[in-house]
This record gives C-alpha cells, structure tokens and sequence, in this order.
C-alpha cells in the first residue's frame, strides 16, 4: 500500500504538471490569436500569421516570424519572446514581451516613410537581407488594488544607433478599457480623462552614433559639412529663447542646452514629467490650461515638474 501511494503520488504531480503545462500553452496561444484578431478587426492590418508558438517549461512564451501586413507595408518579427505572463486572468495583469529583428519580406523600396533620401543612408549600410537588427521590448503591470494602477515600459534599440526607453504611470483607468481598442464616445472620452491620473511619464534616448550618422546623411544630401551642421543647428537652439516671452525664456535657455549638448554625440537624452496632485487630471488641467490661457508659461512647466537633462 504505501510503496503505490509513493509510486501514485509523483505521477499524479506528473500529470497535473502536464495538463497544466498543456493548458498554459493552449492559453498563450488563444490570447495572441485573441490580439491578432482584434488588430485585423480594428484596420491596422489586413494580415496578421505566425509560423509557430512554444511554451518553454519555466513559462515564457515563443513566438517565430511574426508577420504584419496592412495597405502601406510588409514587415516580420523574427522572434518574440513573452515573459511574466499572468496565466491567471483573462486579460492578463502583467507581461513583458521581447522581440528581435524587423524583415521588410517585400523590399523598402515601395514603404513610403521610408521612400526618402536620409532613410537609405541612416540605415542602409544596417540591413542585411531586407532585415535590420533592433530589439524592442515592452511590459506592463496592473493592480486593481491600487486605483487600476498600470506601470508601463518600453524600449527600442538599434545597434550602432540609439537605445531609446520610456516608463510611465496611469491611475483610475480599468485595464479593460486601455487594451479593449474600442472608441469611446465625445462624453465617454471625457468622463474617462478627467477620472484618470498620470503620476509619471519619462524618456530617455542613448546615443551610439545617432547624431554623427544623422547629420553626415543629411550633409551627403545637402552637400553641406557635417561639423557646420551641427553648429547652425545648435545656433538656432541658443537663440530659441530670444523669440519667446521673458517669463518662458529661463526654461527655453536650459531646454536649449540640453538639446544643444546632445547633439555633441555619445551623450544621454533625458525627459520626465512628475506632475502635481499625483498627476490627478480633474485638478491639474484647470490650472495648467489656465496657465497657458494667461501666457504664464513658467507656472504650467512649475506643475507639471517638466525636466529636460541631458548627461
């Protein structure tokens, strides 16, 4: 009797496992189909395929050649990987996806944004095989207990490039309503706004050669020096606070040497709001909108705490 219950005891946990495994699996599978669906069926693509979907053992979620098709472009996912996936809730309270590598499977030459004469030598000398090296990253996490708090992150980098992130915060705004796609009405949009709070918002953009490839692009077009360039441009940045009423100016002056500053190259492209009232909209609009009526520009930077750094 109990050299089966020890025998009994291992499968059972053994088949738990698997069928759980199995159903996980099933899951992750149904919510992105559930996702490409809605993307076809809101217009922002006419396509949407996968080549396959794994499930690792520890959870994450693998998904190969990801293809996205609408009127104006063709373009693939090579690979996605989805960690922290919240296999307990229908709509999940928290993920972190990871994707790598955009293939354009028909070409450039017929994507309009890209139909330019600055696109070709930015990124041109990076692609291989109509791909281009990048890494994308995005995550989020919800918890109803704290007033429908959502914590974003996002990130995009390019080799040889940038490395671009942002973070932000939401309050008062039901997870539902945020990834549902659906339009709200004038009245509905409103109530919804004025409800919700945005406690915290930053950017940050690295540059790895961002600027130099930029404007030795922009100076092969125009047939102008790089170094000269860059030095008109910042020019034009020192002297932007001199078209602007005095109480704005101060802020303009530091904006303007952050600006300048980074387009040094190798430096680091800091913004952050940090908003009064915990960013609270029904307070804080009144007052910044009344800010902007009265021209006290310096007021409305005072309380949304805009900061522009540059390291």
């Amino acid at each position: 009797m109990a050299k089966k219950l020890l025998l009994g005891i291992p499968l059972a946990l053994l088949l738990g496992l698997s069928a759980f495994y199995f159903y996980a699996q099933y899951r992750a599978k149904s919510t992105i189909d559930q996702v490409l669906a809605s993307l076809e069926a809101s217009g922002q693509f006419q396509e949407t395929s996968y080549e396959d979907v794994k499930l690792a053992l520890n959870g994450d979620v693998h998904i190969n050649r990801l293809q996205l098709a609408n009127n104006e472009f063709n373009v693939e996912l090579e690979k996605i990987a989805i960690s922290n996936f919240d296999y307990q809730n229908s709509e999940p309270h928290h993920l972190q996806l990871h994707m790598e590598n955009l293939r354009f499977p028909d070409g450039i030459a017929d994507i309009e944004a890209f139909n330019n004469p600055y696109f070709p030598k930015l990124f041109g000398a990076l692609l291989k095989d109509d791909t281009l090296p990048m890494s994308i990253d995005y995550g989020y996490n919800y918890d109803p207990e704290q007033d429908d708090q959502v914590l974003t992150n996002a990130a995009l980098s390019i080799p040889n490039l940038f490395a671009l992130s942002t973070e932000s915060e939401t309050r008062h705004i039901p997870l539902q309503t945020l990834f549902s796609g659906e339009q709200l009405d004038t009245t509905a949009s409103a109530e919804l706004l004025s409800a919700a709070a945005f406690p915290s918002a930053s950017f940050r953009l690295q540059d790895f050669g961002l600027v130099n490839t930029f404007l030795d692009a922009y100076a092969e077009v125009s047939g102008a020096r790089p170094s000269d360039l860059r030095a008109q441009v910042q020019t034009q940045l020192q002297g932007m606070y001199l078209m602007l009423p005095q109480n704005q100016q101060q802020f303009a002056i530091n904006a303007s040497a952050a600006l300048s500053q980074f387009l040094e190259g190798g430096h680091t492209l800091e913004i952050a709001l940090n908003p009064e009232y915990d960013g609270k909209v029904e307070q804080l609009q009144p007052e910044v909108m009344g800010a902007f009526y009265t021209g006290d520009f310096s007021k409305a930077i005072e309380l949304l705490h805009l900061k522009i750094e540059t390291r």
